[in-house]
């Protein structure tokens, strides 16, 4: 009849209306909860009290999230953080490496901490990028590191974004230590042992890494520059393995620990390092090596 259909007609748009309106609450919930990670009911909360305005709740999120951070940090401050990860990134014949701690190695397995430790990496080389280094190596006390920033528009420093993230992983982080090495007129090389990398990033991570600096011994022609680097990564994984406290003995504080030509070649134990280097018209400058946690 005519009156049935009028009232079908009117229920069919009532939907349409209906389902209309949903869509327009859900895109926006959509959008923060994707460019947030944040839970779905604060991210209502934001949406609601800036009336579906995606921005303006997105920068309230994360003040709210670093207000909490802050405070979390402070509750968690003096916990042990023995777990983590080591960061490192050689780019442009410069290297940064970072040791960044935390409590369990449930959260250093956790892909979003490993995206948290690159960020780190990825902000430090930036600043590297900015000043020239007097010398081959500067060591990055926690402080040094803590300042370094900005993060784009969200974090002023590194402190700020590791205090956010201390209260969304519920566990005290602290970025222990960390240094800066530049190729001058040599080579840089990094090796990371058991390495994790993450899509999109140059960034590798692991429980030890180290960073060789190599110059040839005649001239400063390398040759095939990409060589020399898979060779300063083989010498690495040999410091990374054999634990050398200095390149030359003469370098060796009271003659404590192994020089590192004196060494046999951990994949060749018929020759020594230096042995091993001559006969690929090499030789190295410079070292460093990170264990995690080896000095807590």
């Amino acid at each position: 009849t005519r009156v049935d259909c009028a009232i079908n007609m009117y229920m069919y748009f009532l939907g349409v209306r209906c389902f209309s309106t949903a869509v327009k609450t859900q895109i926006p919930l959509a959008i923060l909860r994707r460019k947030t990670g944040y839970p779905i009911s604060k991210c209502k909360d934001a949406l609601t009290k800036y009336n579906n305005d995606i921005t303006a709740a997105e920068t309230y999120l994360q003040e709210q999230a670093q207000k909490e951070g802050w405070i979390k940090a402070e509750k968690l401050q003096g916990r042990v953080t023995r777990q983590g990860l080591i960061g490192s990134i050689v780019k442009e014949n410069k290297g940064v490496m970072v040791e960044v701690n935390c409590e369990t190695d449930f959260v250093s397995r956790n892909k979003e901490f490993q995206h948290f430790v690159a960020q780190i990496i990825e902000t430090s080389f930036e600043q590297m990028k900015k000043h020239t280094l007097g010398s081959t190596f500067q060591q990055l006390s926690s402080s040094a590191i803590t300042a370094f920033g900005p993060m784009g528009n969200k974090h002023a420093t590194l402190g700020g974004f590791v205090a956010e993230n201390i209260g969304h992983f519920g566990e005290n982080i602290s970025l222990s230590r960390g240094c800066l090495m530049s190729g001058n007129d040599g080579i840089l090389s990094s090796y990371v042992y058991n390495s994790v990398k993450i899509p999109d990033s140059d960034v590798a991570m692991g429980t030890y890494a180290s960073f060789v600096h190599l110059r040839p011994n005649r001239g400063t022609d390398f040759g095939n520059e990409e060589e020399v680097r898979a060779l300063g990564v083989k010498i690495g994984q040999h410091i990374v393995g054999m634990n050398p406290t200095c390149v030359m003995k003469s370098e060796a504080a009271s003659g404590e620990g192994e020089a590192l030509m004196d060494q046999n070649y951990l994949l060749d134990s018929n020759v020594t390092i230096k042995e091993w280097l001559a006969s690929h018209d090499i030789h190295v400058t410079d070292f460093v090596r990170f264990a995690l946690s080896e000095n807590k």
